[in-house]
């Protein structure tokens, strides 16, 4: 496709109650995306039938698979997709009208970044009264920055980035150049974010809001925990400690991914104790050897009854 085409890749799952909704924000959008893919992972409710019936559908490519996760179905839009750049949005949340508009002119503007990391707000279903989970999705910083090492050093001044998909745009060839795929885990938004942050050299970071993300009931992050949170969060460890081994000579990769495998061997045991799950004890003590953290180290004495 053309120059700084976007394809938007929606994995959707039992959604009968939001997609619509969800496309009717693209639908309003002040100029149309290039392409729109929705992979159904499966779904067992009116979903497909509503996305058939949505006005959009003649720009639709409608892929029907057997459930296999989120993930799964991310990597099947991105093997489809054929335009410049990729946008992963969720198929139960929103985008202010001028989205694509915006972002390709940021595109334009910035002379085609690999990434452009943008920022979100959250809001509440109709159907939640309340919850404890409210995430910040505006970005802690913002500048165009041409090369890897001087978007690192900024990077490092500051707390973790959402890894959300939905809360960046990438240029396709990142994927493809370095055979990126989401993991099949829960958390595969945030496996992956590093190794795409690492594969990438232009980057720009802006704190406008596009992306508005809907907080509801029995989602992955506000449902119960399970063995599949726990899985996830095993399996960021075991990515951050190959990505350490394969960065040794980079010393603010290193710090920023140990910063990462104190916050994740924290999210590991935490999990692991919610849920009654056994740890991995080898994986558990090379993460807190790894990231040299003490508050990890304290964490799981008081959970010590786990090991």
């Amino acid at each position: 496709m053309f120059k700084h085409s976007l394809t938007i890749i929606i994995p959707a799952y039992n959604v009968e109650d939001y997609i619509k909704e969800t496309l009717d924000s693209l639908a309003n959008q002040t100029k149309e995306p290039d392409e729109i893919i929705i992979i159904d992972d499966g779904s067992n409710d009116k979903t497909s039938k509503i996305i058939r019936c949505h006005n959009l559908i003649p720009k639709i490519k409608l892929i029907e698979t057997k459930n296999r996760g989120q993930g799964a179905a991310r990597n099947i839009g991105i093997n489809q997709a054929t335009s410049e750049y990729l946008y992963f949005f969720d198929s139960d949340d929103l985008l202010i009208d001028s989205f694509v508009e915006h972002v390709k002119q940021q595109l334009v503007d910035n002379n085609q970044p690999d990434i452009l990391l943008f920022s979100g707000k959250s809001f509440l279903d109709s159907m939640l009264e309340r919850t404890s989970f409210n995430p910040c999705y505006i970005r802690p910083f913002e500048g165009r920055y041409n090369n890897q090492n001087d978007f690192l050093k900024e990077l490092v001044q500051y707390p973790e980035l959402s890894c959300s998909p939905c809360l960046y745009v990438s240029h396709r060839s990142i994927w493809s150049d370095n055979n990126l795929k989401f993991n099949h885990f829960y958390h595969e938004d945030e496996e992956i974010f590093y190794p795409l942050l690492f594969s990438a050299s232009k980057y720009v970071v802006s704190k406008k809001v596009y992306f508005l993300r809907r907080i509801r009931a029995n989602s992955t992050m506000t449902g119960k925990k399970g063995v599949k949170h726990v899985e996830g969060q095993r399996a960021i460890l075991i990515s951050l400690h190959k990505l350490i081994n394969e960065s040794r000579s980079n010393k603010l990769k290193n710090k920023l991914l140990r910063r990462r495998m104190g916050i994740f061997t924290s999210n590991y045991v935490k999990v692991s104790f919610e849920t009654r799950t056994k740890v991995d004890k080898k994986l558990l003590l090379r993460s807190i050897t790894t990231s040299k953290s003490l508050k990890v180290l304290l964490k799981v004495l008081m959970l010590r009854k786990l090991l």
